[in-house]
């Protein structure tokens, strides 16, 4: 709840700064979640692979960027890749680049077109696009239906505390 209250608190005052360090919070609390010392071989390389998209979304990434930088061919990776985590790179890319944007719209007011870069998307109709295949719904419309939902759990949650 302590949390909670931060996020709401930061939302009536429009606390930017509250805002910001939950998303610093949240931006880099899995930073090491997919490394796993033990692993070895091909399984070590596709943790770091996974863990390198979570700290690197926002830059240009891609099957062919990652393979070089990890000295894995890249056809060799994109099979491995799927095989173990159940998307192939790039979808995989996408949607780690995609949860960081509805992160984004729901707990900051900045604009969906900065939001868009800032997560990585190299233009605002593709992000719009892959927005809409994934939720159903435009950033915009995504972000409305937050607000009204967290409005009804900030009431839940006064009418608890009563």
């Amino acid at each position: 709840m302590g949390l909670n209250r931060i996020v709401l608190d930061s939302e009536q005052n429009q606390d930017e700064s509250a805002k910001e360090l939950l998303y610093n919070i949240y931006r880099y609390s899995g930073q090491n979640v997919y490394f796993q010392r033990s692993a070895t071989g091909v399984r070590g390389k596709i943790y770091a692979i996974v863990n390198y998209i979570h700290l690197h979304y926002n830059e240009r990434l891609s099957p062919r960027v990652l393979a070089e930088k990890f000295y894995i061919n890249q056809y060799y990776l994109a099979h491995c890749f799927k095989e173990m985590i159940g998307f192939t790179v790039g979808e995989y890319i996408k949607v780690t680049r995609l949860r960081n944007a509805q992160y984004l719209l729901d707990f900051t007011g900045r604009k969906i077109t900065d939001i868009a870069e800032a997560s990585g998307f190299s233009s605002f109709s593709q992000f719009n696009r892959s927005f809409w295949q994934v939720n159903n719904v435009s950033p915009s419309e995504y972000r409305r239906r937050q607000q009204a939902h967290n409005t009804e759990v900030v009431d839940m949650i006064d009418a608890s505390v009563r």
